[in-house]
Order: C-alpha cells, then sequence, then structure tokens
C-alpha cells in the first residue's frame, strides 16, 4: 500500500528530532488522544455545531476570552487565515481602505482583494541589518491624514522575528482618529500566559487574531479571533460562518481548549525556559555568535553574518544533525523555544551550532543593505484586476507587477501588485529563485 504522505510524516514523528518550530507541542507533549480516530467526531448531539456554539463548545469560548481578557473569543480550526478574513469582512463598511504594512501576512492581501477594501500600503523598508523595518507611529499617521475615510490599521506583531511595534503608541494615535486598531497577533498567542511577555495586544487592539498552534500546544490549524468592541460579535461570528470551512476540526478544537487550560495552570515555566535560554545567550556570546534582540525571548533569532554561512545551509546542516529550526532568512536562523524543551536540548543545539560555525570561516565582508527602489504606479486592486501576461522574471525590469511576489520564508512580499519592478528586486528575487513565491517557472505576472 502506497502512502507516501503518511509515510513521510511517521517517519518524522517516530524520530528523535529536536523540534524548534510550529506547532508549540513539538510532538512532546500536551493535549493528546490515544487512538485518536475514536475522538474524531462531527456535530453531534451534546458537542453542538462550532459556527453556532452552545453549551460546551460557547462555555469554551467564554473560557477562552477569559484567558485572553476579550470581551468575546472565537474558536478557528482552519488557521488564523480565517481569522484576518472574518476580521476584515466585520468592518469592511466603516471606510473606504484599510492601512496595513507592505510586510502584512498573505492572508491580507488575500482578504482585502476578496472584499474590495482598498489597501494603504507603507513599504517601512529594510532596516540595517536586511530584516524587513518595523512600521512606526509616525508612517501610519501620515497614512491616517492622507485617508480620513479609512477604517483604520491593521498590523502585524510581533513579527516572524519576535519584533513588535510601538503598539501603545500606535493605538493611542489611531484613537484619537476615532478609528479601528485591528492586530494580526498570529505569532503571540502565548504572551497572555506569562508577565514577562512584553505587552499585551488586548490592552490596545479592537479585534486581533492569534495562531494558537503556532506557540501553544495545539495541533496545526488551532486559532482564535478576539474582540474588546461589543457591537462586533455578530458581524465577527458571520465572518467566520462564510470563511471557515462547514467541518471544523474537533480534535483541534479540543486542542484549543485544552492548552488554555495547560498554559493557565503551566504557564509559570515560562521562568524556567528564560533561565535556560540566558544560559544558551550567554555561550553563544563567548563563542562569538551572535543573535537579534527582540521583545519575545522565546522566538530566537541567530545572526550569522560574522561567519561564512548562509541561513539556509546552516539550516540543512542543523537538519542533518536532526535539529529542525522554524526557518531561516538570509543569514538568520529562527527558532521556536517553548515550555516544552529541556535543558538537553538547548545543549544539543549550542553543540552543533559551534560545531557549524567553526566549520565556518569568519565573514569580514560587510552585509549590504537592501533597496529595491520600489515606485508605485496604480493602487494595488487595479492591479490585480487588470489584464495580465507572464513574461520572464529577468526581462520585467520597468514592468507593472500584477501580483504579490516574494520570498518564502517568511513570504513577506519583495514587490506587490501596483509597483514597478525594478532590477535591484529582480536580481534579489533571482538569487533566492528556489524559495521565491508568487513566481510560476521562473515567469512572473506583469500588466499589458
Amino acid at each position: 500500500m502506497e502512502c507516501p504522505i503518511y509515510e513521510k510524516i511517521k517517519t518524522y514523528g517516530e524520530s528523535k528530532a529536536v523540534r524548534f518550530h510550529t506547532p508549540g507541542h513539538i510532538g512532546k507533549t500536551g493535549f493528546s488522544f490515544n487512538d485518536f480516530n475514536k475522538f474524531d467526531i462531527t456535530e453531534i448531539e451534546g458537542i453542538g455545531d462550532m459556527l453556532n456554539p452552545e453549551g460546551c463548545i460557547l462555555e469554551g469560548e467564554k473560557l477562552l476570552s477569559a484567558a485572553y481578557n476579550s470581551y468575546n473569543s472565537f474558536f478557528l480550526t482552519s488557521g488564523s487565515t480565517t481569522g484576518i478574513f472574518a476580521m476584515l469582512y466585520a468592518v469592511k463598511d466603516k471606510g473606504d481602505s484599510i492601512i496595513i504594512d507592505k510586510n502584512s501576512h498573505k492572508s491580507v492581501y488575500n482578504a482585502i482583494e476578496i472584499l474590495n477594501i482598498k489597501p494603504v500600503i507603507i513599504d517601512t523598508g529594510f532596516n540595517e541589518d536586511n530584516l524587513p523595518e518595523i512600521i512606526k507611529k509616525s508612517q501610519i499617521e501620515n497614512a491616517l491624514k492622507n485617508n480620513p475615510n479609512t477604517i483604520g490599521v491593521l498590523i502585524t506583531t510581533p513579527d516572524y522575528f519576535g519584533r513588535m511595534c510601538e503598539i501603545d503608541d500606535i493605538s493611542e494615535l489611531v484613537y484619537k482618529y476615532n478609528k479601528l486598531v485591528l492586530v494580526d497577533n498570529a505569532h503571540g498567542a502565548h504572551f497572555v500566559y506569562n508577565e514577562s511577555f512584553k505587552e499585551k495586544v488586548s490592552k490596545y487592539a479592537h479585534i486581533w487574531v492569534t495562531s494558537n498552534h503556532k506557540t501553544l500546544p495545539v495541533l496545526t490549524g488551532g486559532s482564535s479571533l478576539h474582540t474588546n468592541l461589543t457591537g462586533f460579535t455578530e458581524s465577527l461570528r458571520e465572518g467566520i460562518r462564510i470563511f471557515h470551512t462547514t467541518s471544523p476540526n474537533f480534535l483541534i478544537l479540543a486542542s484549543i481548549d485544552y492548552a488554555r487550560a495547560y498554559m493557565l495552570k503551566n504557564g509559570y515555566k515560562y521562568h524556567t525556559l528564560k533561565a535556560h535560554i540566558y544560559y544558551f545567550k550567554m555561550t553563544l556570546e563567548r563563542v562569538g555568535i551572535k543573535f537579534l534582540k527582540n521583545d519575545d525571548f522565546s522566538r530566537f533569532v541567530i545572526d550569522l553574518k560574522n561567519f561564512n554561512i548562509t541561513g539556509k545551509e546552516a539550516y540543512y546542516k542543523l537538519i542533518e544533525k536532526n535539529i529542525y529550526p522554524e526557518m531561516y532568512y538570509e543569514n538568520y536562523l529562527v527558532f521556536i523555544f517553548t515550555i516544552f524543551h529541556t535543558k538537553e536540548n538547548f545543549l544539543y543545539l549550542l553543540d552543533c551550532l559551534i560545531q557549524i560555525v567553526n566549520d565556518a570561516e569568519r565573514n569580514k565582508e560587510k552585509s549590504i543593505k537592501k533597496n529595491f527602489f520600489i515606485k508605485r504606479e496604480i493602487d494595488y486592486l487595479n492591479a490585480v484586476r487588470s489584464k495580465k501576461e507572464l513574461i520572464l522574471l529577468e526581462e520585467s525590469v520597468n514592468r507593472i507587477c500584477a501580483k504579490n511576489v516574494g520570498i518564502y520564508p517568511p513570504a513577506l512580499p519583495i514587490i506587490t501588485a501596483g509597483e514597478i519592478i525594478s532590477k535591484e528586486a529582480v536580481e534579489y528575487i533571482k538569487s533566492y529563485e528556489t524559495n521565491a513565491f508568487g513566481l510560476e517557472k521562473g515567469y512572473i505576472s506583469v500588466l499589458k
């Protein structure tokens, strides 16, 4: 019997791989059903319908809401993408546009296209470390002044690298304009379970989405949507009914419920994790390995610029040693540390990292800051709806992009629809073509 997917997953699951990637249970502990087929159910009497919750599901929502300090919280078993769609659906009639960071998740772009919401895209550029720059209050203020009829702002915090924007100042600004603060909080579902983490989004956001499965003991796809606004419960619920599958996975649903209870009881273990990470950092510094200073101590980013090795090369060398990071990005390696990681996990990771950098020569060349000289020619919605054609990427300089193109991981767009394709952007995408999204076998979609 040929079952290539089943066999591949089974082999990985039964291996002794050290996982530093989503989902947050890292294959070790948390929610579990032995012989799970017995518990894979549908909307039976006594359990009910997740999209029209009563009984135990409604009770679970109330408990989730209490944990996240929201007015209402909603379960999602098809990922935070569903939450992004439902959130934007609920507010689509509150203005003529939405202010977003160019480095927003692809689900944001897909939702605004389907819901016909004009995006006001803020291109933050890149910092000296070649990481996407964090969106600033001044940029949002400028966008608010120039778009008085906007719905509000949709920000991502924390980002893929564990960095938070100044959400306190940004939200205060947006309140003054009487607009909405929407947050893609996919990477921050764990923040509410320990006081060591920085700003809690619930203090500032009107509506926010969390990908619980990314950092908590939740099965993949388990996410949640939250609001602090009393008037949006029904429109959010309607959005979920429209965009969520009508066959929610009850194992995933149960794992969200379980994780909430488990983390409320065990969130104190982040203090032990923090101690492990402190030792980990001290050892890295002694051997000359740099790491990114960010706002989420559990999202650890190794900086390999001092060594003649890329993040991708180091990533695959770690896999050879049965260590699986979350992702690589240029000269960076990203790890998700959880309360389920042990001292032995960290010691093994340290040994392997030290071996890898010792085998790599010191890099004396200074990295060159990315600068793509991107200019917008037409607005986003017009671009995605215009007539298109596919041409070779290398022949696309000075043409208008018709479909977002970027590098995965972490799936951030380099060029968005409506922007003029620059020579620098083409060269950069070409150098990462095997990891590019938005291309079709070396061809890029442009306006006719």
